[in-house]
């Protein structure tokens, strides 16, 4: 069983307005049952910030509850319970029900999922909230500058990921940032399908319409991918038919999908929509391109969820407003281009949508350049964003330069300057670096000025094998901030409890009793406690992982049979791997024969069990780890009773207790007869 915790306190105290604060804490754990796998995901958001929580109360909300496991023989996955539909071809559901899926990671050219990395710039210690299908996924605090969230778990396969920035003076920017999987090509034969039945939710809500959902996507050729699926309800039907073509100039994907809804409160619609992808890697350019367009043929087409929405107007008592928007046109650009030599590299993302029923568009476009000279780096960004809501536009430019302070590197000073719509052209600068082995603890130290005011922050973490720890402050004109993050895991298995940081689906426990301090190879900060217990937080089901430790800084009395093993995990699975070790003081026996010669090189040697202790060296010696106070050593070098002896022996107290010096060598010299 585990438990991945993230828990965040942010509260700011703003002149004439008193404290605000924020909590929250987000729960990722499971328990394995055999070979069904129990998932629970959640979130306790509770205080008063903005328009959330507004009535100061707390609520937690789990937006995934399900038993899961995987088919080897079809090479699939099924879910039961509450969960998202894997949104590859249709737009994502929240369905309380069964859901059957293939899982391409059991492939040899297996690929992996993603999750979109979040981009946007702070002004002071700000509080970042995202949201994905009206959960609240992720919250975090950065320090002020550019800032970049790549380690989202969101809770599905895809839906837009809504962003909201607040500042420390309770000024709050917003941006979308796109996420679903393009349509992508498959080799020939290759067949991936999803097929999910159960009743729809919304939310916290468990709505009143049976959803089927189906979808398939197979390889024809080398160059030809054929899409089909289909959404049913009791109102609602849709069928979805395309492709997806493999050119000398990229990979195109095209779909049609039509719909015909019939809600009990409205009139019946029905309408088509088109969507095209396109996404390419340019080998002599380097460029990687993302590009999908979505085109709402007619204001009468209707998803199943805004139909279902309609149908269940008497049970829903808020979140109707999702019915008032119907896209028109819908742009999703992201391009990424390093260049050649000296010259960095840019980035360009675009979200560009407009609607039936609403004047306007929303628009968020982001472009970057990055380079470095010497050791100076700078970069140079832009953003604009456009909220159809308000009819407001921000518009933001960044220009920073980073110098490293010290021979290590590990210190950088961060001068920032730029201009932003909400109160003009502003200047910062800030120290920030990490210290201690590997670099555990990290800090950042910033004041900024602009024509408002001028405004300081400080911020700090401690990175270990038990989880993250930061802490965070900041004051300017009319506010001051404070605040605290703590992330991790607590893992129970046969061998105990097990504290770390956060773990995924697929980990390991390593069981080394008597290595205490040595640490995990694959763990920067990971070392064994005192039980000889830790944690790998992350394993790649269904490949060969190396799962191992390194000695050093482990106590000199214990020996390692290995000290890695090679495994390969089913999805879901939490591994125990076990390292023998011997502990113990360390014994150089120097052995001779009756005749006082020494046995032969490679000389078995072993206890009164018949259990092998080593091999005999030259001038007779041979290392044991952890002998008995007294005993036998048993010494065979080939066939018949004269190619072998026994060597009686008794230690000292002294080298039994481990009171000899842990530099040197105790020596037994004993007769083998």
């Amino acid at each position: 069983m585990f438990l991945n915790y993230d828990y965040n306190f942010y509260q700011t105290t703003t002149w004439g307005w008193g404290k605000t604060s924020s909590r929250f804490l987000n729960l990722n754990g499971g328990v394995n049952l055999g070979n069904w796998h129990y998932r629970h995901q959640g979130s306790l958001n509770w205080g008063r910030i903005n328009s959330y929580n507004d009535d100061g109360g707390s609520r937690y909300r789990a937006y995934a509850n399900y038993l899961q496991r995987d088919i080897p023989f079809l090479k699939s996955q099924i879910m039961v319970g509450d969960f998202t539909t894997n949104g590859a071809l249709f737009d994502n559901l929240s369905l309380r029900g069964v859901q059957l899926f293939s899982d391409d990671r059991m492939l040899p050219e297996s690929t992996k999922g993603y999750a979109p990395a979040v981009r946007g710039i702070a002004q002071t210690n700000a509080l970042v909230t995202i949201r994905q299908n009206t959960n609240l996924i992720y919250e975090t605090t950065v320090p002020p500058g550019p800032f970049e969230i790549t380690d989202l778990y969101p809770s599905s396969y895809g839906g837009d990921l809504h962003v909201t920035v607040t500042e420390a003076d309770g000024s709050a920017q917003t941006f979308t940032v796109p996420f679903n999987t393009l349509s992508r090509l498959l080799r020939p034969g290759n067949l991936q399908y999803q097929i999910a039945a159960g009743r729809l939710k919304f939310g916290q809500t468990t709505l009143k319409n049976r959803v089927l959902q189906a979808s398939m996507q197979y390889g024809v050729t080398n160059w030809l991918t054929v899409n089909a699926g289909f959404n049913a309800s009791e109102r609602f039907r849709s069928v979805l038919l395309g492709g997806a073509f493999n050119t000398s100039l990229g990979a195109f994907g095209l779909d049609m999908i039509s719909s015909r809804s019939t809600p009990h409160f409205g009139e019946n619609r029905s309408g088509i929509t088109w969507r095209a992808t396109y996404s390419n890697f340019v080998a002599s350019t380097k460029s990687n391109i993302a590009l999908t367009a979505t085109r709402y043929a007619s204001d009468g087409y209707y998803s199943i969820l805004n139909t279902a929405l309609q149908d269940n107007q008497d049970i829903l008592t808020g979140g109707t407003w999702f019915l008032t928007d119907r896209l028109k046109n819908q742009l999703q650009l992201a391009v990424n281009q390093p260049f050649s030599g000296r010259w960095g590299s840019a980035y360009l993302t675009a979200y560009i949508s407009d609607y039936w029923n609403r004047r306007g568009r929303d628009t968020t476009v982001q472009a970057g350049y990055s380079n470095s000279y010497r050791n100076i780096s700078y970069t140079l960004s832009f953003s604009r964003s456009r909220d159809v809501y308000t009819a407001k536009s921000s518009n933001n430019v960044f220009l920073s330069f980073s110098i490293p302070i010290g021979k290590t590197g590990s210190h950088t000073l961060t001068t920032q300057a730029g201009s932003r719509t909400s109160n003009g052209a502003y200047v910062s600068s800030m120290l920030a670096g990490s210290m201690g082995n590997n670099n555990a603890y990290s800090y950042a130290l910033s004041a900024s000025h602009d024509s408002d005011t001028t405004s300081g922050n400080i911020s700090g973490s401690y990175r270990s094998s038990y989880g993250l720890l930061s802490a965070n402050a900041g004051i300017g004109k009319g506010y001051r901030q404070v605040g605290v993050s703590a992330s991790g895991a607590a893992i129970i298995h046969p061998k105990g409890i097990s504290f770390s940081e956060q773990v995924g689906h697929t980990f390991a426990i390593i069981s080394a009793p008597g290595a205490e301090g040595a640490s995990v190879a694959s763990g920067a900060n990971a070392r064994l406690d005192a039980d000889g217990l830790a944690v790998v937080p992350y394993l790649n089901p269904y490949q060969l992982n190396s799962v191992g430790i390194d000695p050093q800084g482990a106590r000199r009395n214990v020996d390692f049979d290995a000290t890695s093993y090679q495994v390969i995990p089913r999805a879901n699975n939490a591994m125990l791997v076990e390292l023998k070790t011997r502990t113990g003081a360390g014994v150089l026996f120097q052995i001779t024969l009756a005749d006082d010669a020494f046995p032969p090189l490679g000389t078995d040697v072993l206890d009164e069990q018949g259990n092998t202790l080593g091999f005999v060296a030259q001038q007779g010696y041979v290392f044991v780890r952890g002998p008995k106070p007294t005993g036998l050593l048993l010494l065979r070098w080939g066939a018949g009773a004269r190619a072998r002896c026994k060597a009686p022996y008794t230690l000292e107290q002294a080298v039994l207790s481990g009171k000899q010096s842990s530099d040197q060598l105790v020596k037994v010299k004993i007769q083998c007869q």
